[in-house]
């Protein structure tokens, strides 16, 4: 006990400093410099287990080097970066992070980056850099740091240790992540689970995690001059009765094909998104998936060709194709529109919500996605894929050592960076009002993923379709038949 009050009592010192450190800095939408805008701790509570770090205060690796292989430059902090003049608060919160993790296991950390995002998944780099070295038992790396979608194609060549046993590595030493804690949230390790293992693990360590929650945001002016009073629309969020047949009622006829030569980005839309991701909001926001877990195998859901599921889609397409309330989001002109003025909504992440209110300076307001019927079935937020997992290789030299660091990161990342990130920069800073504000906590409680697309990248080797972008592609290559499309995969 003694040394996690020690460890504590360093980041707030460390979280004290970063008060002057920003005392001039308001130019970026990370970096806010009031004394309250720097949160404390989140504190124990000792009645919730589930809250409470169970990594013995007596752990003591005696300076051990732990080796990560990191795919983001975001996940792990950067004390050159937090010390100049362009360092942000969260900056500043992921270097304390990574000290309290140092500190209270008495290690070193060692953060090797290699380019391992979708594209670097998809084309073999990242995934083949890894299954070589593991297979060869080089002992490159104590963990991983990979891309969401990465670590489902890791354990399917057999090279990731089962986390949800209650030991780990070839020695049978101690397994020290503990899913049940809230900094590894339910809803994903529910779609990383599969016939009751776990080969990698998410939630509060990694920062990313937020900025992709998918929302809807409004300009709260703009939306005035089509007689839609932005309190309307946030009443309707807490009467249950913000579906996507309401929210497509009050935004027809408001689209304007200015020089009548096709529909652009020059034109102005109610609705709009800078690309197709966004768009499986849709889909899942109305209570729909792709894969279901079905007694340790992974079946394809009845939802997709379902009457919901169909209709959904049909009623978005006849939304973006024949109606135009929404813009078709062409991949030659991937441009958010809501900073131009040429839209009311704009479809995207927490992440383009912060650029969207840096770019403009307008006042933006936030909804869920909408559901589907009224009523008071919760609202429900997909999660993109552009925040990370943590996995421990089979040949890691010491795999409780791993599991212990990945379990300390979860919960000094859930106690020390997602009250600076959520408390005070998303529900503070890119919130216009205070019911913006508590649209947050709507959205972030709703939040879901599919076990579909974190397994994409099997899915389409074994030639099962894309769950990831099967609804989207569609949307966007005007497909009139959902059904046979998905037949044909």
């Amino acid at each position: 006990m003694l040394k996690r009050i020690l460890s504590m009592l360093l980041v707030v010192l460390m979280l004290v400093g970063t008060l002057s450190l920003f005392s001039c800095k308001k130019d970026e939408d990370e970096t806010n410099t009031d004394s309250d805008s720097v949160s404390t701790l989140v504190e124990e509570d000792p009645d919730d287990p589930t809250k409470r770090l169970d990594v013995p205060d007596e752990l003591d690796y005696n300076g051990e080097e732990v080796v990560i292989l990191n795919w983001n430059n975001k996940e792990f902090g950067d004390e050159k970066l937090a010390s100049s003049p362009n360092a942000s608060v969260v900056d500043y919160t992921m270097v304390n992070r990574d000290n309290y993790l140092k500190s209270y296991l008495n290690i070193k950390l060692k953060v090797i980056y290699e380019a391992g995002d979708w594209t670097n998944v998809n084309n073999g780099n990242f995934t083949n850099k890894v299954f070589n070295s593991v297979s060869a038992g080089d002992q490159a790396w104590d963990m991983i740091c990979a891309y969401s979608m990465a670590p489902s194609v890791l354990a399917m060549q057999n090279i990731l240790f089962d986390l949800n046993n209650e030991t780990v590595g070839t020695t049978g030493g101690i397994n020290y992540v503990n899913t049940s804690k809230v900094w590894w949230p339910e809803y994903l390790m529910k779609n990383i689970t599969i016939g009751q293992k776990t080969f990698a693990v998410s939630g509060d360590a990694s920062q990313q995690l937020l900025y992709s929650m998918m929302l809807v945001m409004f300009d709260k002016e703009a939306v005035k001059n089509y007689d839609i009073d932005p309190q309307t629309l946030y009443d309707a969020v807490d009467s249950g009765k913000w579906t996507l047949d309401y929210m497509l009622e009050i935004t027809k006829n408001i689209s304007n094909d200015y020089n009548g030569d096709g529909w652009d980005e020059n034109d102005f839309y109610a609705i709009s998104s800078n690309d197709t991701i966004p768009l499986t909001g849709f889909y899942y926001g109305t209570g729909n998936c792709y894969v279901e877990e079905e007694n340790g195998r992974l079946v394809i859901s009845d939802s997709i060709i379902g009457e919901k599921g169909i209709d959904v889609y049909n009623t978005v397409y006849d939304a973006m194709h024949v109606e135009h309330i929404m813009r078709h989001p062409k991949d030659s002109a991937q441009t958010t529109l809501i900073t131009s003025g040429n839209c009311l909504f704009e479809l995207g992440t927490a992440s383009k919500l912060g650029s969207v209110i840096s770019e403009t300076g307008k006042e933006i307001g936030m909804l869920p996605f909408p559901k589907y019927t009224e009523g008071d079935d919760p609202y429900i937020t997909l999660v993109d894929n552009n925040y990370s997992h943590f996995c421990i290789p089979i040949d890691a030299p010491d795999a409780s050592m791993s599991s212990a660091v990945i379990e300390v990161m979860g919960y000094a990342g859930y106690s020390i960076v997602t009250p600076v990130i959520y408390e005070n920069i998303m529900k503070l800073r890119y919130s216009a009002d205070a019911d913006s504000s508590r649209m947050f906590d709507i959205i972030r409680a709703g939040a879901t993923t599919d076990v579909g697309i974190l397994n994409y990248f099997n899915f389409v080797a074994n030639g099962c379709g894309d769950p990831l972008s099967m609804f989207r592609n569609s949307m966007h290559d005007a497909d009139t038949a959902w059904v046979s499309r998905f037949k044909q995969r």
